[in-house]
């Protein structure tokens, strides 16, 4: 499979998530990283990042996953 992606551009993303000591996966078929980064406040606990490269530049996406507490009587009504 080719690569579709810079491989410029991945390089300077992974030594700035090692730099930082991010822990994160690459998949270097599909050019994207995969990484986590937990809050210490607020309701939002953590989110997840995906930074998909492309030829010219580069994607991020931010996933916050968020649910309701089911043992919370008000929120599940």
């Amino acid at each position: 499979m080719s690569k579709n992606y810079s491989t410029q551009i991945a390089n300077v993303i992974k030594k700035f998530l090692d730099e930082d000591d991010f822990r994160y996966s690459f998949d270097s078929d599909l050019g994207i990283f995969r990484f986590g980064v937990s809050l210490s406040k607020g309701k939002m606990k953590n989110l997840n990042f995906l930074i998909h490269v492309q030829e010219k530049d580069f994607l991020t996406y931010a996933i916050a996953p968020i649910g309701a507490d089911v043992n919370d009587k008000k929120v599940m009504f």
